[in-house]
């Protein structure tokens, strides 16, 4: 299928994402419908799209935050104006946690989780050390 010359696409060459954003809309208004339903907080997951765009329009929609995987994808959400993101697998690494605590500290709500009291212990030295606040999800 020449999805190109379909609909008008100005790309010269594949890949490149379609998304038809009305039925995005219509995907987020209803995920965040159900949780609001049953009284849920829905924090989703960035995984799928990446796209800071969309996590804000998740956020616009009810969402408590979003949730991603790794810290650059922190720092992406964040760049992309997104206020409240958990980082759903351990840091351990000082550098990074740094670079969460960066973020915490210029006013971003930031979620790490944890599985050791390692994790545990370098979070709180790197946030004690940038002045800066990382919770644990309510």
């Amino acid at each position: 299928m020449d999805l190109q010359g379909i609909l008008g696409l100005p790309f010269e060459t594949p890949p490149y994402m379609v998304v038809d954003i009305d039925q995005v809309e219509r995907n987020i208004r209803s995920v965040q419908a159900v949780a609001n339903r049953y009284g849920k907080r829905l924090r989703p997951h960035s995984k799928t799209h990446k796209i800071p765009e969309l996590s804000r329009m998740q956020v616009g929609q009810g969402a408590s935050g979003i949730c991603v995987q790794k810290v650059a994808e922190a720092e992406v959400m964040a760049a992309g104006g997104v206020r409240d993101i958990l980082v759903s697998n351990e840091v351990v690494d000082r550098r990074k946690l740094d670079r969460l605590s960066m973020l915490s500290s210029q006013g971003f709500r930031i979620y790490v989780a944890v599985d050791s009291t390692v994790g545990l212990q370098r979070l709180s030295e790197s946030a004690r050390y940038h002045g800066a606040e990382i919770g644990g999800i309510r």
